[in-house]
C-alpha cells in the first residue's frame, strides 16, 4: 500500500483518507479503514437485493482476503459504510 500524504489544507487523518478513496471508522485515530468502491459495490448490491446483509458481505470479503472473520470487523465495516452514506 502507498503512504499517504498530508497537504496542508487537510483538516486531519479522516479527510487525508477521504482524498484517497478510503472512509475511515474513526475520526482522530482509524485502525481501519474500507474503501469508497467497495461501500458502493455494498450499496449496490444491497438495493439489488435487500436480503444481503452487513455480515455476510463482510465474510465474502475475508474469504476473497483469506482473513479469518472476525464480528469487528462487520462492526467495523457498518460504521464506515453509515459514514458513506
Amino acid at each position: 500500500m502507498s503512504q499517504l500524504q498530508f497537504l496542508p489544507d487537510d483538516m486531519g487523518v479522516a479527510a487525508v483518507l477521504i482524498r484517497h478513496g478510503l472512509v475511515s471508522t474513526a475520526p482522530f485515530f482509524p485502525q481501519v479503514a474500507v474503501f469508497t468502491y467497495t461501500l458502493e459495490l455494498f450499496q449496490t448490491t444491497h438495493m439489488h437485493c435487500l436480503y444481503l446483509a452487513i455480515q455476510p458481505f463482510v465474510k465474502s470479503l475475508c474469504d476473497l482476503h483469506g482473513v479469518a472473520f472476525q464480528p469487528t470487523l462487520a462492526r467495523q465495516f457498518s460504521i464506515a459504510f453509515d459514514v458513506y452514506l
